[in-house]
């Protein structure tokens, strides 16, 4: 979600969000998420968006973290 202070309202800040549990901005500014619905790190682009990550060593990324 995301809070704008001049209107006091809440809005959808990023989505499809696909169950994201981290949402980080890299250096480049856009925003980088870990998604567990799509078990794979993606980063969001204003022209659309790029999968930095989806299998680790030929397998799927594990839907759980340590």
């Amino acid at each position: 979600m995301r809070w704008n202070e001049e209107t006091g309202t809440a809005g959808v800040f990023y989505h499809p969000s696909n169950n994201a549990n981290g949402i980080k901005q890299d250096c480049l500014r856009p925003l980088v998420a870990w998604e567990l619905d799509t078990r794979r790190i993606r980063r969001g682009e204003y022209d659309g968006t790029t999968v930095l990550m989806d299998k680790f060593d030929g397998t799927r990324c594990p839907t759980t973290s340590l």
